[in-house]
């Protein structure tokens, strides 16, 4: 069994794709990829039986290519969920000197997450995104004067110096994560369904309406965020997790009636909650 995820080796998505390869239990196959559209496009055309991509984060929010992309995906849903603590680390070039740093690369996340301490300890340098925390690693393997923040693993891997650990603006920080298959996960008792929907542009009061089917029904919704459809300004997609499995009452009944009302209706999978390896 081939699972893909956001490498390469060395990213926050390696880990969890680590553990996952345990606790599956038979032959894993980890294959890696050096961006999300890329995992999405291998799951759609068989090249992976499944894929592990990061959703949200606790402090910066929605991984947005990922909500976009499970839109578009095909045959294909949420297994599982898994909530990750995040710790990130500032790591630099063996025996450099962290106060002559010109620039500190890693991925868009992670430097949004270190947005105070980077602010506090390094307020007039560049800060450059990368496809992911291990090739901006690598990277920095080259650099003198070129930070780069992440697991502190890559230290190890990459043979560098730490300057310092858990330097995230929270000491909560999570980050959660989707196991995207084709398996449909019986209900367990205690479950999540993950939806999206769009609603008509001139239609005045339809997301109430629907969101009021769930509150009729007892539902706890325990998130909801909108994203653009991309086709005209002003039309947008919501995301929906609530709680229950889509086979059981009442909810079963419920995205049956949000189904028939919404312009556009997507279920992306029902799968436990707790989000624990």
């Amino acid at each position: 069994m081939k699972l893909g995820y956001l490498g390469p080796e060395g990213t926050f998505s390696y880990c969890v794709a680590r553990q996952l390869q345990t606790s599956l239990g038979h032959d894993v196959e980890l294959v890696s990829n050096t961006s999300i559209p890329a995992l999405f496009a291998l799951l759609s055309q068989g090249q992976l039986d499944k894929a592990l991509v990061p959703v949200e984060n606790s402090v910066e929010g929605s991984v947005t290519t990922t909500m976009d992309s499970l839109v578009a995906l095909k045959g294909f849903g949420i297994e599982q969920e898994i909530v990750e603590p995040i710790s990130h680390a500032l790591m630099i070039r063996k025996g450099n000197d962290p106060s002559e740093l010109t620039s500190i690369i890693s991925h868009p996340q992670p430097l949004g997450q270190c947005r105070r301490y980077l602010h506090e300890h390094f307020p007039n340098i560049a800060l450059d995104p990368r496809l992911s925390t291990a090739t901006a690693a690598q990277e920095v393997t080259e650099k003198d004067t070129v930070g780069v923040i992440g697991h502190k693993q890559l230290a190890d891997r990459y043979n560098l110096d730490i300057v310092q650990c858990d330097i995230q603006d929270t000491k909560t920080n999570q980050t959660r994560f989707l196991l995207l298959s084709q398996s449909n996960t019986p209900p367990s008792g205690s479950d999540k369904t993950s939806i999206v929907f769009s609603t008509g542009k001139d239609q005045p009061g339809s997301l109430v309406t629907i969101l009021q089917l769930f509150s009729k029904a007892g539902i706890n919704l325990t998130r909801i965020e909108s994203r653009p459809t991309k086709l005209e300004l002003g039309e947008y997609n919501f995301f929906v997790d609530c709680e229950g499995h889509q086979d059981q009452e009442p909810l079963a009944s419920v995205l049956a009636e949000v189904k028939s009302i919404a312009l556009f209706f997507k279920s992306l999978g029902s799968y436990k909650q707790g989000g624990t390896l």
